[in-house]
């Protein structure tokens, strides 16, 4: 009988962290737990964490006091995985040891005074930017350092050694998988659905360049060498030539390896760029693969740690919002969950909540997820 195996993960994009945020994924948990008591099963999230929360002071009780706020929230439980997101925050690159001169504040072709600034008040990092810059625009070199500070904040700060990785507004790029290779990063999961993003996305997305920077790496069209190197997808094209599908496709698109690197793609999006209706639209497709094929079928949901305890606001219009979303959209994830685990009782799938690290281990013991024809 096949399984459908879940990934649930959450993007921590060093920006802020706000009590209603953490709230709100303490909540997620306390009802994680009930739902974990129904299935007899741990629902793990995998938390990708931009280590710049800790990178704006150059106070060590500061740092330490910032992680005591974060591990005591509750917004991470003891079977989560902590991964490694990077954005590339001025004060991450600073840390990281990146030349001042090397440092970007948008793309080439970007205006770099379109680009937001965050400002927090502290010493030289009063005002940090480079939030909104692909991480490919960086050197391999560069890439690395970025890399390697992140996995070493996280472990000194959080107490894991990340091996996952996701990249900022999902642009990871051949340099990337080539600085992936010198880190202890063993996992990739930055792959998005390219249809997704370039209809349903597009529409609300005010920067357009997060659309169509996704929409050329991960999209079905092999990037040419006059294109910018921080969209050059030659590595994954290799392995997706149709792209990687999932939120409104009828293919949904299994992990792969790289060039080594093991790419769990983001089958299922974020909030707050989907809500629950869409989210169970993709679960029932996942559920009808694994009926039409009777393989395994691998799909991922989450959302972000900023503003995850506002309303929701992605309103489609054949997908309308819960009552729930309106007051939090984070429940919009709590009533896709509970609509997969009422799918897999009815339908007597088993479903498989694991963490993005466990992929590579089920892929090596022969572990194989369908890909239906269209």
């Amino acid at each position: 009988m096949p399984d459908i195996v879940v990934t649930i993960t959450c993007d921590w994009e060093g920006e802020k962290l706000e009590a209603v945020d953490l709230t709100a994924m303490k909540i997620l948990n306390q009802k994680l737990v009930l739902f974990s008591k129904t299935l007899k099963q741990a629902i793990p999230i995998t938390h990708f964490i931009c280590p710049a929360y800790f990178t704006r002071t150059d106070g060590e009780e500061a740092r330490q006091n910032i992680a005591k706020d974060i591990l005591k929230s509750g917004a991470i439980k003891k079977e989560d995985e902590i991964a490694a997101h990077v954005h590339c925050w001025k004060s991450l690159s600073l840390e990281a040891g990146v030349d001042a001169a090397n440092f970007k504040i948008g793309p080439i072709g970007v205006n770099p005074n379109s680009q937001p600034a965050f400002v927090h008040g502290t010493k030289q990092y009063a005002q940090d930017t480079g939030y909104t810059v692909p991480f490919g625009i960086y050197a391999k070199a560069d890439a690395v350092k970025f890399l390697n500070t992140t996995v070493t904040l996280i472990g000194k700060y959080l107490g894991q050694s990340p091996v996952s990785f996701r990249s900022g507004m999902w642009v990871t790029c051949d340099v990337i998988f080539e600085a992936l290779a010198e880190t202890p990063l063993r996992n990739e999961a930055s792959g998005i659905p390219f249809n997704y993003m370039n209809t349903t996305v597009r529409g609300f997305a005010g920067d357009k360049n997060l659309v169509n920077w996704n929409v050329k790496i991960w999209g079905n069209a092999k990037t040419i060498d006059t294109d910018p190197q921080y969209v050059q997808n030659h590595k994954s094209f290799a392995q997706y030539s149709s792209g990687i599908l999932g939120m409104g496709d009828q293919q949904i698109s299994e992990p792969k390896s790289v060039s080594g690197i093991v790419e769990v793609p983001d089958t299922g999006t974020l909030i707050p760029i989907t809500n629950q209706s869409l989210m169970n639209k993709h679960i029932d497709r996942a559920f009808e693969i694994a009926e039409q094929t009777d393989q395994d079928v691998y799909i991922s949901l989450g959302f972000h740690q900023e503003d995850c305890g506002q309303p929701a606001f992605f309103n489609i219009g054949t997908d309308p919002l819960t009552k729930e979303e309106k007051e939090v959209r984070l429940n919009g994830l709590v009533g896709a969950i509970a609509h997969l685990i009422s799918k897999s009782i009815g339908k007597k799938f088993p479903v498989e909540f694991i963490k993005k690290d466990d992929l590579p281990s089920l892929m090596a013991g022969g572990k194989k997820f369908a890909i239906p024809t269209a």
